[in-house]
């Protein structure tokens, strides 16, 4: 089975930021859509920490700055009655702040499927 994903444009520290702060001023939705809101919000400011950089004094030696990282999504038109069954409803929906957290995700739902 193929899985199709959107990989988003790579982002700077910026507008990441900007991202971010659009996402703090959106209204929270209610049910489903409000805890995909919330779980962005917090992956998108787990990122910005991530990315920003150190005081020198806190760095390693040749530490270097990290970048944000791509955000993916399972692409919505590609979701076929397969992947309804395996996969959560929230991971087919949500996007991730990175092609591994979705993989990791996506690795933990076709478990949880399997084992039951």
């Amino acid at each position: 089975m193929s899985i199709s994903i959107e990989v988003m444009l790579p982002l700077n520290l910026e507008e990441l930021r900007a991202l971010y702060e659009a996402a703090i001023r959106e209204p929270l939705q209610e049910g489903d859509e409000g805890r995909d809101q919330t779980a962005w919000k917090c992956a998108l400011g787990a990122e910005i920490n991530r990315c920003t950089p150190k005081p020198e004094y806190m760095r390693r030696k040749l530490e270097h700055p990290a970048h944000p990282t791509q955000h993916a999504r399972i692409d919505p038109i590609s979701q076929n009655q397969q992947l309804k069954s395996m996969l959560k409803p929230e991971t087919l929906r949500r996007t991730f702040i990175s092609i591994p957290a979705l993989m990791k995700q996506i690795h933990e739902d076709i478990s949880e499927h399997l084992n039951h």
